[in-house]
């Protein structure tokens, strides 16, 4: 792949020791941000072809009897050989997904009628295995070690592909494929990256919201950004709007209500570095990132 190395951000990423007991998917609220890449694409024509995009879950559902987590995607697509092309975005249903009781995870993509697999969690070191998308490959768990995510220690597996792959594969518990929920493997010119996994116990993933912009009455404005010693959280129409505030670890800081349309916030205790501010009004999210000096 010729572009530079992408940052696999998983809201807190620590080694631990030792295998833990299995942590299971929570699909309800989590966000999984990926990013894919083709470097062939159009035969060169075209340079480059990228996509920007995020999985959440949008309810629940049954089929044959069977429930599933109603998968959705949005996101954007760009394409050039010098400067990139405008913005395409796409969206809609990805499919139908769940997890099974022996760890494996399957999913119902739109147009089928039966469950296609995409990876099972039930695996040892020394075990060939199988994903979705590899490509023929002969596919080994190569060792296993913990990592802690959103607050929680939970195993991942490195995969070993025959074939190779540029970037290593891991299996983690509960998150899914590093090469994407639904694996997309990097091989040579082109291939996704998870980049960013949370879920409601840790710091949003910055989200895409859609093609336009936020009506101007509705954008929230921080400043100043960077601060020192207080910020102002500000905006026209929010009355009332939940304001929590999260570290670079996913720690929640503070927590307050956006009243009287502007909110002061003492930050001078805190400690240097990046936070994020979530503010929930109604049905709507929005993440935005601030600097501590």
């Amino acid at each position: 792949m010729k572009h530079s190395s992408l940052l696999l951000f998983l809201c807190l990423s620590i080694s631990l020791f030792g295998q833990l007991p299995y942590t299971p998917f929570e699909f309800a609220g989590s966000i999984w941000r990926e990013v894919y890449y083709d470097g062939s694409s159009g035969g060169g024509s075209q340079g480059v072809y990228t996509e920007d995009y995020q999985y959440t879950v949008d309810g629940d559902t049954v089929i044959n009897s069977i429930s599933y987590f109603k998968l959705n995607v949005l996101g954007f697509a760009q394409y050039g050989s010098g400067p990139m092309s405008p913005k395409f975005y796409f969206g809609g249903y990805r499919g139908a997904i769940r997890e099974t009781a022996n760890k494996e995870i399957r999913i119902i993509f739109p147009a089928d009628t039966v469950e296609t697999f995409l990876y099972s969690f039930d695996i040892h070191p020394g075990d060939t295995v199988q994903t979705y998308y590899s490509s023929g490959n002969i596919i080994t768990v190569e060792q296993i070690d913990t990592v802690e995510i959103c607050g929680k220690p939970r195993n991942r597996y490195l995969l070993h592909f025959s074939n190779g792959i540029l970037t290593p594969v891991y299996l983690i518990e509960g998150v899914g494929n590093t090469h994407g929920l639904i694996p997309r493997y990097e091989f040579f010119e082109n291939g996704a990256r998870l980049n960013c996994y949370s879920n409601s116990d840790c710091t949003p993933c910055e989200m895409i919201v859609g093609q336009k912009e936020p009506a101007l009455e509705l954008r929230v404005e921080i400043f100043p950004n960077p601060a020192w010693d207080k910020i102002a959280i500000r905006s026209v129409k929010m009355a009332d709007a939940l304001i929590e505030v999260f570290d670079n670890q996913g720690k929640s800081i503070t927590r307050t209500r956006l009243t009287g349309g502007i909110e002061m916030l003492d930050v001078s205790n805190w400690a240097t570095g990046v936070y994020y501010v979530k503010i929930r009004w109604n049905d709507t999210v929005q993440v935005e990132k601030m600097v501590k000096n």
